[in-house]
């Protein structure tokens, strides 16, 4: 009995938490986001400066913290565009030209992957609000 006791009250705690720890992820999924993002547009054209950056990157983790949590339902089509835009990139750059330190096909890739997926997203879910504050938008199955 003690066991089930200690059960239910370690899932009560858990669940009233699971929301905040959700959008701390949120958060830090923007500034990882950013960091990568804005570094390695600053590696990709100015190789030879890694201090500087470094130094970019934590500010673009900054605004990417900011901005994800500022706006959770976008921010979330626009993590998951630009996952897989990272992963079709990634793997155009491993089949194209695994050498190379500047593959502007990867980069044409990957932009032109990560627009899709944020245009092909913000129309299908553009108007439901799931993850922040405001009205929901009632689908054919709510009541």
């Amino acid at each position: 009995m003690a066991a089930f006791l200690l059960a239910l009250a370690l899932a009560i705690l858990f669940a009233s938490l699971a929301y905040s720890y959700w959008g701390v992820m949120i958060g830090l999924a923007g500034a990882l986001l950013g960091y990568g993002l804005v570094a390695g547009s600053a590696i990709f054209f100015y190789p030879t400066a890694p201090a500087v950056s470094l130094l970019i990157g934590l500010a673009g983790a900054l605004i990417g913290l900011l901005v994800f949590l500022a706006a959770k339902d976008l921010m979330v089509m626009v993590a998951s565009a630009l996952n897989g835009a990272m992963i079709v990139g990634g793997a155009t750059y491993c089949w194209l030209d695994p050498v190379s330190t500047r593959d502007y096909i990867t980069l044409a890739v990957f932009t032109a992957v990560a627009v899709i997926g944020v245009v092909v997203q913000f129309r299908l879910f553009g108007k439901e609000r799931r993850y922040s504050a405001g009205k929901y938008r009632k689908t054919p199955s709510q009541p």
